[in-house]
């Protein structure tokens, strides 16, 4: 017995084959065969195959007739679906609060306390994906390091983007930025850095996964929503619209999920396990309400 789940959660996958994860095992060569195997540090296990995934967390008697398999040559389409796992499994390990679309569509307060979070991710990315470049070319895994370097220069500038909203806001950006720091995203900067200075620098590839993948999430509706509760006329969301469906993170995430399928089990991994500690890296909210915001907003406002 255990908790099975089918839940995909890929923008690219259609609703799954009513299968449970007892039609996965290994006494049918074909499925195993076409199927990747991978446990995730809170006991789940993903099983997916190229067009879907299955979530399922046995009891203990149960577990003992799982193991790890991983193809020996995945695909790009093997990927998507374990990376979707991995991130839902770790999605599930919390209790949310609201959704990210809800905090943000409540008020231009709360959006500019978001955009602050941002700022620290934003900023974060280019100099820590260079470091974990430096490290993993010394390591002599060349290809991989000019990837990261390739990332690196991709979102060289995105800070300055969230820095741009805020002064648009009638914020005083740099020193807003430099007092107001989001408990969740200097967790998620804190986690990014861990991966970096690991011994397996390549596990940054999941958290950038994760980031990139969620981002999808925000579509043009949203983007409408967001715009409605900001004056008319100013643009304040150059940021989100980077990072989001109508964005550049849509092509992204297929180069990193190419990236990651070419890779050998080890490495995969690694990352999958990261996309789930990822996901599941949530702290409580500080976000002390539209009223006390205010008052803090009225000592940056120029």
């Amino acid at each position: 017995m255990g908790d099975s789940i089918l839940n995909p959660m890929d923008g690219a996958i259609t609703a799954p084959i009513q299968r449970t994860p007892d039609d996965l095992s290994e006494a049918d060569p074909r499925s195993y065969q076409e199927t990747e195997n991978l446990e995730m540090p809170d006991g789940t296990w993903v099983i997916s195959d190229d067009s879907k995934f299955w979530l399922y967390r046995p009891d203990f008697l149960c577990s003992l007739l799982y193991s790890r398999h991983l193809l020996e040559r995945s695909s790009p389409a093997h990927t998507r679906q374990l990376l979707a796992g991995a991130l839902t499994a770790g999605g599930r390990t919390h209790t949310r609060e609201g959704s990210a679309v809800e905090i943000r569509l409540r008020s231009r307060e709360s959006y500019i306390h978001r955009l602050a979070g941002t700022y620290q991710t934003t900023h974060a990315t280019p100099e820590v994906m260079r470091d974990a470049a430096e490290r993993l070319r010394a390591a002599g895994n060349v290809r991989i390091a000019d990837h990261f370097l390739h990332v690196a220069d991709e979102e060289t500038g995105h800070d300055r983007l969230a820095l741009k909203d805020l002064e648009a806001l009638g914020v005083r950006a740099a020193e807003f930025v430099r007092d107001v720091r989001p408990a969740g995203s200097i967790a998620l900067v804190q986690l990014f850095k861990g991966y970096a200075r690991s011994d397996n620098p390549i596990a940054v590839l999941g958290y950038v996964y994760v980031l990139e993948r969620m981002a999808l999430f925000q579509t043009q509706a949203m983007i409408d929503a967001i715009e409605a509760i900001i004056p008319r006329g100013i643009m304040a969301t150059r940021c989100l619209r980077v990072h989001s469906a109508v964005g550049t993170d849509a092509r992204h995430v297929s180069e990193s999920i190419e990236v990651i399928s070419q890779l050998d089990d080890e490495d995969r991994i690694s990352i999958a396990r990261a996309v789930f500690e990822t996901a599941a890296c949530r702290t409580p909210t500080d976000y002390p309400g539209d009223a006390a915001f205010r008052d803090v907003l009225s000592r940056y406002e120029n």
